[in-house]
């Protein structure tokens, strides 16, 4: 039971970091967001490392093995702390992102076609040209996600 609430600890865990700190592109990370990241990792290795060798196993994590591969930043099938920490940093950012073109979609996209057209984006259109990847006249989701911390990220 003790790795379950774990496991639940460190979820709720990356909740809060993704809602307390939203990606802010190349912008330096706050200090309270690199201590609460690295208080993460360090919470993992305190509950989940069973054997005391200082990494953790896909068996002492119980996570997803997409995630915990994800993580595992050297494939050598353990995790350090620093390895969690750079994680989460990298899950944070990549949330970050996501919730940024789900904002900008919802706030763009007015006919709810989950595309948004040159009209209906108020872009320039050379920045609009090259965003719109495959030539369609419609941004959607994939092609918005490399115009993060780019021209769309000042708009």
């Amino acid at each position: 039971m003790e790795i379950v609430s774990a496991i639940g600890a460190i979820n709720a865990g990356l909740g809060v970091l993704s809602r307390l700190m939203p990606n802010r592109g190349s912008k330096p990370q706050s200090e309270f967001s690199r201590v609460l990241e690295q208080s993460m990792g360090r919470q993992m290795m305190q509950r989940l490392d069973i054997d005391a060798s200082g990494t953790l196993t896909l068996n002492e994590t119980k996570m997803p093995e997409s995630v915990f591969r994800q993580l595992d930043a050297n494939a050598d099938g353990e995790l350090t702390e620093a390895e969690i920490n750079t994680g989460l940093e990298s899950l944070r950012r990549e949330d970050g992102v996501n919730q940024q073109v789900r904002l900008w979609m919802e706030s763009h996209d007015s006919n709810h076609d989950s595309a948004v057209s040159r009209r209906e984006s108020g872009l320039d259109g050379r920045v609009f040209r090259a965003g719109d990847m495959n030539g369609d006249d419609a941004l959607t989701n994939d092609e918005l996600k490399p115009m993060i911390g780019s021209e769309l990220e000042r708009l």
